[in-house]
């Protein structure tokens, strides 16, 4: 008997999320199919709103639409509560980055995705609550690591 995976959980920073919701791609159809399900915390969603609404003018989407696409995410998405005090994030730690690294860490995520360097950076120094490295991947590592080769 085959045993099934688990499913991955996996925080995207606004950047990875963004351009999923505007030009879905291959981790869109992977959290559609089940194989990964993205972890959101309130600061993250405030965000990841926050940047689709500065970009939406710029991209011509509609308000109706940016908010029917934000909304296409959030539907496959599990809520996190972030603990106050947050988790400790590495010190190098981008300020920006700082609300995605503690919901990886509160959540336990099995990876991170960014495209931003600065968090890339942060690979294998990412400590989850249970002393597991939550490794910090880029686009390609994580549809790697959704594809079972990662």
């Amino acid at each position: 008997m085959t045993r099934a995976r688990p499913v991955l959980r996996m925080v995207l920073d606004s950047s990875v999320a963004i351009f999923e919701v505007l030009k879905p791609n291959r981790l869109c159809y992977e959290w559609e199919r089940g194989a990964f399900i993205p972890l959101i915390s309130a600061r993250t969603a405030r965000e990841l709103n926050r940047k689709l609404t500065q970009l939406a003018p710029k991209a011509t989407i509609a308000d109706g639409q940016r908010i029917a696409l934000e909304g296409r995410y959030l539907a496959h998405c599990e809520r996190v509560v972030v603990p106050d005090p947050p988790p400790l994030v590495p010190k190098d730690t981008p300020p920006e980055d700082v609300p995605f690294v503690e919901l990886a860490i509160a959540a336990s995520a099995d990876a991170l995705v960014s495209k931003d360097s600065g968090l890339l950076r942060l690979n294998k120094l990412v400590v989850g609550k249970r002393g597991l490295i939550i490794p910090v991947l880029n686009y390609q590592g994580a549809v790697q690591k959704c594809s079972g080769a990662g």
